[in-house]
């Protein structure tokens, strides 16, 4: 965690403890290299992402510059690469230059969420402000984050096509965690799902959004074995800016309240039962299911909470990427060898929804 600073108020920031605290660069280099070598002695792993946490990373871009260029004049037992990700809008010459020289170790990832009217809408700043552009031609294989909130929702379809129009190939988006959603949106993500549908009908060769490539075969794995869907406290560990370790930034002092922190060290992050609930367990759709774990306990003190509305909302994507895929296995666009498989996926997902109740919403 660089910074707990942000340029910006988004409408759906989990990050309610924002203050001026920045980590001090000997300190990092100190809990940098305990992670390299604690890592490398553990040999549960061959390599590392290093990120760049904030609020805001590049309010402390220097600090950044720093701690990366002594990392980078040494030897380190494994390969890493070390990532930030940014709003985009504090991006000057001189940090582009710099990024630039850097590409191939460094990777700069941009959280915008699409038009300017739903950048507007969302974060009070305007899409057309950013340099996009430099994104997409530093590292072009690197994704783009976009979150959809109750203010945006109605453009999502729009949001998306301007992503793939700006030229970035992969697009992860979700709807916000942790928001007072409002029912009524329901029927308005599946309009936008069907819109969604339409345009990569149209274009089968674009890469689809995270939101309508979901990988339904998990589904056909009806064993009672749960696993995480995240590695929160497992393959993830947060260090704060004071040096004290959190299992990932919502699991942390910037989101928690303190009754929330001081019960932390009751769960158990390795035991999978611990994020599934009784509600879930019966479901055949938790193992492809996003929930997030840090967002659950925020709001309930139980981190195998699922809203209901999340329920819902998870249900209608399944059934929309369901949609989807039988739409283009008709018209020939999917890969011989897929075909069988996804025809037993998609007849298994069907039966699962001629018995669910999301037919009624």
């Amino acid at each position: 965690m660089v910074t707990h600073k942000c340029n910006l108020n988004c409408v759906y920031c989990y990050e309610q403890f924002k203050n001026s605290k920045a980590i001090d660069i000997d300190d990092a280099k100190k809990y940098i290299s305990k992670i390299f070598y604690d890592t490398a002695q553990s040999g549960k792993y061959k390599s590392l992402e290093l990120s760049m946490m904030g609020g805001e990373p590049l309010l402390e871009f220097e600090r950044i510059k720093e701690i990366c260029e002594w990392m980078w004049s040494r030897e380190w037992p494994l390969k890493y690469i070390v990532f930030a990700s940014t709003n985009g809008t504090l991006l000057t010459e001189r940090m582009k230059q710099w990024f630039y020289t850097n590409k191939d170790r460094f990777v700069l990832g941009i959280s915008l969420d699409g038009t300017a009217k739903s950048q507007s809408l969302n974060r009070g700043y305007l899409a057309s402000t950013i340099d996009i552009d430099f994104f997409v031609k530093t590292w072009p294989e690197q994704g783009i984050k976009a979150t959809i909130s109750k203010e945006s929702i109605r453009n999502l379809a729009d949001d998306v096509i301007f992503i793939h129009n700006k030229g970035f190939k992969t697009i992860y988006t979700n709807l916000a965690f942790g928001i007072d959603w409002e029912w009524s949106c329901l029927s308005v993500f599946k309009t936008q799902l069907m819109k969604l549908i339409d345009f990569y009908l149209e274009h089968p060769n674009v890469s689809r959004c995270s939101l309508l490539n979901l990988d339904l075969c998990d589904i056909l794995d009806l064993s009672n074995e749960y696993k995480k869907y995240c590695g929160c406290g497992e393959g993830t560990v947060l260090v704060e800016t004071d040096g004290k370790e959190y299992p990932c930034p919502v699991f942390s002092p910037i989101t928690l309240p303190k009754e929330r922190l001081e019960t932390l060290s009751t769960l158990d992050f390795l035991d999978q039962e611990t994020f599934i609930g009784d509600k879930c367990k019966k479901c055949l759709l938790r193992k492809s299911c996003n929930k997030c774990y840090g967002m659950s306990f925020l709001l309930t003190g139980n981190p195998s909470y699922v809203s209901s509305f999340n329920c819902a909302a998870y249900k209608i994507q399944v059934l929309a990427n369901c949609i989807l895929q039988e739409k283009l296995l008709k018209r020939n666009l999917i890969k011989e060898q897929d075909k069988e498989h996804l025809f037993n996926t998609l007849s298994i997902i069907k039966l699962i929804f001629n018995h669910s109740t999301i037919k009624q919403k």
